[in-house]
């Protein structure tokens, strides 16, 4: 019996994955919401804290998963976030099928 994978298993069956999109839509929608606000939640994603690193492998940043999720860079990314038109756009084709966001 050869190994499926999650992703083929779903494509086999045509099961639309509307939970994934769902949360996926509400993280995009949520950092759009914090980013233009300018309170102290901005800083605490987007910001740098001064201190020690800690040891072995970096912990994975928010910034960073949302980047990877959109296929964006960081300038992209906050450039894009300034216009809330914009941002809804982005945001949407990072949810359409065959984006290359889907759960494994």
């Amino acid at each position: 019996m050869a190994k499926k994978t999650n992703k083929q298993v779903l494509i086999q069956i045509n099961h639309d994955k509307s939970l994934f999109k769902t949360i996926k839509k509400q993280q995009f929608e949520f950092f759009g919401h914090i980013i233009r606000s300018k309170q102290p939640e901005h800083l605490a994603i987007c910001g740098k804290f001064c201190g020690k690193n800690a040891r072995g492998r970096p912990k994975k940043m928010y910034l960073d998963q949302l980047k990877d999720g959109m296929n964006l860079n960081t300038a992209g990314t906050l450039q894009i976030l300034c216009d809330r038109k914009s941002w809804k756009t982005a945001c949407a084709l990072a949810l359409m099928p065959g984006s290359g966001n889907e759960p494994l």
